[in-house]
């Protein structure tokens, strides 16, 4: 499969996210015993990257599934 430019948007953000919101509390959350599931998929909501095939008249961005699918490099 072909990525596109919009696959790459929606990649760089995801890679973006991680590395600001998740990797920097991992050990914090280990250590706790803890994740902060509400929050994050709050935020991971606001920019746009949950429910990427659902439907937009149901309040998904209405993409098709190759933006779901694994990338295998």
């Amino acid at each position: 499969m072909q990525l596109t430019a919009e696959h790459e948007t929606l990649r760089d953000t995801l890679r973006r996210f991680i590395v600001a919101e998740v990797n920097p509390h991992v050990a914090q959350w280990e250590a706790a015993e803890t994740f902060p599931a509400h929050a994050l998929f709050k935020r991971m909501g606001a920019l746009g990257l949950l429910d990427l095939t659902k439907p937009v008249e149901n309040g998904g961005l209405g993409l098709d599934y190759s933006f779901g699918a694994k990338d295998s490099r």
